[in-house]
């Protein structure tokens, strides 16, 4: 049995939509202190090159 096609049903859902999930930005741990933060850009151009980056 395939499951190309199937609904996927996922468990995390209804903790998102009801405020109830924790998301990283609400962790607190003090081994966090001082944790760089990265934010990932993705393409709007397919298979464009990167010629420079600010």
């Amino acid at each position: 049995m395939s499951i190309l096609g199937t609904r996927v049903v996922r468990t995390e859902d209804p903790l998102f939509l009801t405020k109830g999930a924790t998301y990283t930005d609400d962790l607190v741990d003090d081994r966090l202190a001082g944790a760089l933060h990265a934010t990932f850009v993705r393409s709007q151009i397919a298979h464009g090159r990167v010629l420079s980056v600010d």
